[in-house]
């Protein structure tokens, strides 16, 4: 573990609160003492069988909020500890560079503005400029643009975000040209 991550996992194990990161997917990646502590750890698992016991999503959860970018505090009771929780999600951005899954968010936009979405992908723009830079390095990046994609008003929203991410992900393994 590198000198960051040490002083990253010593803050987050200092705090008193539960404190625990899900990707996409729901799956738990990052629990700290004080949840291990409520919960039992369950890393690996998916967030809802850690809060709730269930096979399905809690009835409080908004990750799909979140996951689009926004940033919600609230409260909430969980059953299965008997306490009242004080909730602060919030997204992340890449660490390492990589493109994560996508979420409905654009295909509810697409959808509902009744607008083409055009794929691009910038290739060398995390080497430029990474999560934790405050100002862009020397670098080069490529831009490649795809063909303009259309939806109907009854597509389904997640389907348009799958292929607006496939369409990227096929632009972002093309070769790039030299400068």
């Amino acid at each position: 573990m590198d000198k960051k991550s040490k002083i990253t996992t010593a803050i987050l194990e200092a705090f008193e609160d539960g404190i625990y990161v899900i990707n996409q997917d729901l799956i738990v990646e990052y629990m700290n003492s004080a949840m291990i502590e409520d919960f039992g750890d369950s890393t690996g698992k998916k967030c809802h069988q850690l809060m709730n016991q269930s096979e399905a999503k809690c009835p409080w959860c908004r990750s799909d909020e979140v996951f689009e970018g926004k940033i919600l505090r609230r409260e909430v009771y969980v059953p299965l500890v008997d306490k009242t929780f004080y909730m602060i999600e919030t997204p992340f951005r890449s660490e390492d560079g990589n493109m994560r899954p996508f979420m409905p968010g654009i295909g509810i936009m697409a959808i509902r503005l009744r607008i083409p979405v055009v794929p691009v992908h910038i290739s060398g723009l995390f080497e430029v400029l990474s999560r934790s830079d405050s100002w862009p390095k020397p670098g080069r990046c490529a831009v490649r643009m795809g063909t303009a994609l259309k939806f109907t008003r009854e597509a389904d929203p997640k389907r348009v975000a799958k292929r607006v991410e496939e369409a990227i992900r096929s632009l972002s393994s093309q070769e790039t040209a030299p400068y």
